[in-house]
């Protein structure tokens, strides 16, 4: 089955509004962590619900990056592939957006994760947070249908990419 082409844009622009407000969060979590960040945030404005004490939490970072921060790589990460993925359309647009959907495949478990963090409330809810892993969710369909065929052949698109980026040749060559 054929991609859709214009789910392209819906998934870069996904990944751009993810990557907007990771990296607010980010640059909020630095702030407050500085003793800088005084005053009203974007969610207490907005929400009535302020999202400083999600950032400050124990489970706010992993490997000494706040997870905002992580969220920022992943979505610059994922906005590049897919990216990519359109300019080298008649190269590897498969194997592009198949290592896209691997790499949301992952997010998708952590931010599982951090969505049950929110909920159970363990950590305060952040509305901003919970809105990154809904658009982490609304990317897997928009990622699948923009590859076209079915999620079995995602590995099998991986191999080739994986074999053209390393031998140089593409497949069948």
């Amino acid at each position: 089955m054929e991609g859709r082409r214009w789910a392209g844009m819906p998934a870069l622009v996904l990944c751009l509004i993810a990557l907007g407000v990771s990296y607010y969060l980010f640059a909020r979590g630095v702030k407050l962590e500085s003793n800088q960040g005084t005053g009203a945030d974007f969610c207490s404005t907005v929400f009535q619900a302020s999202c400083d004490g999600t950032l400050l939490s124990e489970y706010s970072d992993f490997l000494g990056l706040s997870f905002a921060g992580w969220g920022a790589v992943y979505y610059v990460t994922l906005g590049l592939l897919v990216l990519f993925s359109t300019l080298m359309r008649q190269i590897m647009h498969r194997q592009l957006l198949s290592a896209a959907i691997l790499l949301n495949l992952g997010g998708l478990v952590i931010s599982g994760y951090l969505s049950w963090l929110l909920l159970s409330g363990k950590v305060p809810f952040c509305p901003l947070c919970f809105f990154t892993h809904l658009l982490n969710v609304a990317l897997l369909p928009t990622l699948l249908l923009y590859r076209g065929g079915g999620i079995r052949s995602v590995f099998s698109d991986l191999a080739k990419g994986l074999d053209y980026v390393f031998s140089g040749r593409p497949q069948g060559t």
